[in-house]
């Protein structure tokens, strides 16, 4: 009693879910459009204080129909360094039909604004974040 089967959380153009060891991260369209800007090549994400060695954001995302992809076993990879969604597509594919169904119990049809996001607020380059 009290514990959660899984978590969700949003930011802009994308939502992730954790259930177990699991994380699955969704780049939404208009976000993997706008990654070119905010994160221009060739930027490497260790340069933002994370301490190893990783690809560039946009080479780790996996995109499929339009939408990115990253998977990651937190148990395994606490640091989320290797995106397994091309390997473990059964659970990509369970983690993602859970988030669906999470948003479709929350969100009314149609006013996803994940799928309208260039109506609202666009993201700021990388820099623009420095302190």
């Amino acid at each position: 009693e009290g514990s959660r089967e899984f978590a969700v959380c949003e930011t802009w153009g994308e939502r992730c879910i954790i259930r177990g060891e699991w994380k699955l991260i969704v780049h939404y369209e208009a976000e993997l459009k706008a990654l070119p800007e905010v994160f221009p090549q060739p930027y490497r994400l260790r340069e933002y204080a994370l301490k190893w060695p990783l690809k560039t954001l946009l080479e780790r995302v996996r995109v499929e129909d339009g939408v990115g992809y990253e998977l990651y076993n937190l148990k395994e990879d606490p640091m989320e360094t290797e995106n397994l969604a091309e390997e473990e597509r059964d659970v990509l594919s369970e983690l993602r039909a859970l988030l669906d169904e999470w948003v479709n119990r929350h969100v009314k049809p149609g006013r996803d604004p994940m799928l309208h996001l260039e109506r609202y607020t666009q993201p700021q380059p990388i820099d623009y974040q420095r302190l």
